[in-house]
């Protein structure tokens, strides 16, 4: 018994746990038409007339371990640059460069925590993380045409067991659209 704990201790890198711990396999974002009919996505348009501006942002976890009550905590970020500078066509310039850093609004309740019970031994759950009002975001930080705009969005979950140490981490990234009317005051 000693010999195991001193194993599982020893897999545990850099406060991420190996394959056999509960692990969250992807948080994605989804609109949704109904509560049973939704879709995934990766990029979403702002539209003047008002495209679905909830998002939903949720996460699937496997559980191998015998453990069945976790805290699963979420931040989100957003990666805001001049619109002057970017355009859609560099969605993956930035995700994957170091040219601008993520950041927090603070219009945005960004911080999430969540008491995960009775997630049994060799299951999966799908889990909301939270919903995200897009236009009400873009209304709070960027209402008028402004210079900057926040092309990607970001939430990460984080997995924790009841002694408060991390077991996985996930995060998912949702790309930002401007409307035409708004890159048009910027061509």
């Amino acid at each position: 018994m000693i010999r195991a704990s001193l194993l599982l201790v020893f897999l545990v890198i850099g406060g991420v746990a190996e394959a056999a711990c509960p692990q969250i396999t992807s948080v994605r974002f989804q609109t949704c038409i109904s509560k049973a009919e939704c879709s995934d996505i990766v990029r979403w348009s702002e539209s003047p007339r008002g495209s679905r501006s909830d998002v939903r942002v949720v996460a699937t976890i496997i559980n191998a371990s015998g453990d069945d009550e976790f805290f699963l905590l979420t931040t989100t970020e957003f990666m805001v640059a001049p619109m002057s500078t970017y355009s859609v066509a560099d969605f993956e310039k930035l995700r994957t460069g170091n040219e601008v850093s993520w950041g927090q609004l603070t219009s945005d309740d960004g911080m999430c925590a969540v008491v995960l019970r009775n997630l049994q031994r060799d299951t999966s759950r799908t889990v909301t993380l939270r919903t995200l009002n897009l236009q009400k975001v873009l209304k709070t930080s960027f209402s008028e045409p402004d210079a900057l705009w926040p092309w990607l969005v970001r939430v990460t979950a984080r997995l924790l067991n009841r002694q408060g140490q991390t077991i996985s981490v996930e995060s998912g990234v949702l790309e930002l659209a401007p409307s035409a009317e708004r890159t048009k005051a910027f061509d």
